[in-house]
């Protein structure tokens, strides 16, 4: 029987990042954009320091609504995941 250690399916481990004040569609844009490129610095910085650290995902919120979604599998692999945000509900129960 094989070892299940050897075949352990690694899930990313998750921030989540939450914008609840009042702002202008404008400052929001230039906030997201500045707050997306401070996650993917960290996530360079986190997988230079540590080649074996486990997959990351970084959500930022706006008002409780998934807005930009960043994932990072190592410093050569880090993606703007945001498509797969549309039409999925934050606030759904999950089983």
């Amino acid at each position: 029987m094989p070892d299940p250690g050897k075949f352990a399916v690694h899930t990313p481990e998750s921030v989540s990042i939450y914008i609840l004040a009042g702002v202008t569609t404008q400052f929001l844009s230039l906030l997201l954009a500045d707050i997306s490129d401070s996650i993917k610095r960290w996530l360079v910085s986190r997988f230079n320091k540590d080649d074996k650290a486990s997959a990351q995902a970084v959500t930022i919120y706006v008002h409780g609504k998934a807005v930009k979604s960043i994932l990072g599998r190592s410093a050569d692999d880090i993606e703007d995941v945001s498509t797969y945000l549309e039409g999925w509900d934050a606030t759904a129960t999950r089983p």
